[in-house]
């Protein structure tokens, strides 16, 4: 709307401003053991805004390496990893990934 009416501002993700993003957004639907991160990812272009900066791509990138270390260490098509496994993997590497608190999924 040209006067700002309508429009709101939300903080998101609580106190430490984390927010998840999910697995399935790097996957692209047309490429099998594809995945991607910034702005290749599946997002609105009023999410796209905030996942195209550094840390956020960053994090992305590191989620996206820890997949496909996964799958090609025989834990199926990056399409099929469970979420769970993939942020345990960031977790072990000392990522801030965590259900409820995380950055990834």
């Amino acid at each position: 709307m040209a006067n700002g009416t309508g429009n709101r501002f939300e903080r998101v993700g609580g106190p430490d401003h984390l927010y998840t993003i999910a697995l399935r957004a790097l996957v692209p639907v047309s490429l099998d053991n594809a995945l991607v991160a910034g702005r290749g990812m599946s997002a609105t272009h009023v999410a796209l805004s905030g996942l195209r900066q550094m840390p956020p791509v960053m994090a992305m990138g590191q989620a996206a390496g820890a997949a496909a270390a996964l799958a090609a260490a025989g834990q199926g098509a990056v399409a099929d990893l469970v979420s769970d496994r993939v942020r345990d993997a960031l977790l072990r590497g000392g990522a801030a990934a965590g259900r409820g608190r995380c950055m990834m999924f």
